[in-house]
């Protein structure tokens, strides 16, 4: 996972990939469990599950929000169970 700034802002612990139904192939929901630093402070990072949008094996969209298709939440779900247990 990439980090922005001197601290990251987003640190990932473990994730899950779940396809699309965007209508392109490798079109990705990257659901993960980590930690988010919004203040960017050493030692202030707070568990969370965060979902971005993956193009392929490596283009992460980390500045737009995941739009999460109606017909896609359960599998998104499902993953965010899954991690946070």
């Amino acid at each position: 996972m990439k980090t922005l700034g001197a601290e990251p802002l987003y640190t990932e612990l473990k994730c899950e990939l779940v396809p699309s139904n965007h209508g392109t192939k490798g079109i990705n929901y990257r659901v993960f469990l980590g930690y988010v630093n919004w203040n960017r402070s050493k030692d202030n990072g707070k568990p969370a599950i965060v979902v971005f949008m993956q193009y392929g094996n490596t283009e992460i969209a980390l500045h737009m929000p995941a739009h999460i298709l109606i017909e896609d939440l359960e599998l998104v779900m499902e993953a965010v169970r899954r991690l946070s247990r």
